[in-house]
């Protein structure tokens, strides 16, 4: 077991000259994008999720009797919670030359720790969706964000509720080179006066909507080697989360460790409920330098 020493704090612990801060972390915009389920106590798993298949009209016939009837028929979505912890051992002797209530900043930490993993946990279902524009190395423009919403709204069973765009930092930034133009350009009237505004003098992303959608940018979401990223458009039904314990949290006396134990434990479940609903855009994410 990994237990925290003062050996492991001393850039805190030997010269204190201001309150501890924080390693910086992305936001983590996710879970109040999807639809979110509250599982009742004493129920057991896995949560089903079931959706009524459609039915059909059709134009009839006066007096003439009509015997075809529809078939009832189902789908059905299973999320299987699992839970989710922070677990951290601190000796006495460590508290003891920390800085006045660094406990409580360790319990806040571990807090933005457990709600980090479950928006990476979400960011990953993103490339589920069966839809991808874009592609392995091209970058990402307006045109695949306005594509993807026309698919989630266009389909048989179109998606339901608002539409939202998340997106990791570097399709943004290829995003503003599609809708801003660069400072050498006289700028138009218009839209692209309204989003030049909005991009250069406001924080834009997440307050302001582009083609009806909500703009996220989401700094969790993972790079591979290629190096691609897969950002999303969804409306809330397209991902279902069901937190059955938000994160509680336990603190522990060891005596034979002379130390605190904190433990932060939740327990969630997510699945794809409505495919439909979401498109993947997957697209080159290479560092700008420019």
């Amino acid at each position: 077991m990994a237990v925290s020493t003062v050996a492991d704090l001393d850039s805190i612990i030997q010269t204190i000259v201001g309150s501890v801060r924080f390693t910086a972390r992305h936001a983590v915009p996710m879970a109040a994008l999807v639809t979110r389920i509250e599982m009742p106590e004493h129920r057991g798993s896995p949560i089903d999720l079931p959706k009524l298949d459609t039915l059909t009209a059709f134009d009839l016939t006066e007096g003439v009797d009509w015997n075809s009837f529809e078939t009832l028929g189902d789908s059905d979505v299973s999320i299987d919670p699992t839970e989710v912890g922070v677990f951290v051992a601190m000796t006495d002797r460590m508290l003891r030359r920390s800085p006045a209530a660094f406990e409580r900043a360790v319990s806040g930490e571990a807090r933005r720790a457990w709600a980090y993993k479950l928006d990476l946990d979400l960011t990953r279902q993103l490339a589920s969706f069966s839809t991808v524009l874009a592609g392995s190395g091209n970058p990402l423009g307006i045109g695949h964000l306005t594509a993807a919403r026309a698919q989630i709204t266009g389909k048989t069973e179109p998606g339901e509720q608002d539409i939202n765009c998340v997106l990791h930092p570097y399709h943004v930034k290829d995003l503003v080179d599609d809708l801003v133009a660069a400072a050498t350009t006289d700028v138009g009237s218009g839209l692209s006066d309204e989003i030049t505004r909005n991009y250069l003098t406001r924080n834009y992303l997440g307050r302001t909507k582009l083609y009806g959608m909500g703009v996220y940018e989401d700094g969790n979401i993972e790079v591979d080697s290629t190096p691609d990223a897969t950002s999303g458009v969804f409306s809330r039904n397209a991902i279902m989360l069901a937190i059955t314990m938000e994160p509680t949290e336990e603190n522990e006396r060891d005596i034979s460790l002379r130390g605190e134990e904190l433990v932060i434990v939740g327990e969630y479940g997510y699945a794809e409920w409505l495919d439909n609903a979401g498109v993947a855009l997957t697209a080159n994410a290479t560092a700008p330098t420019s």
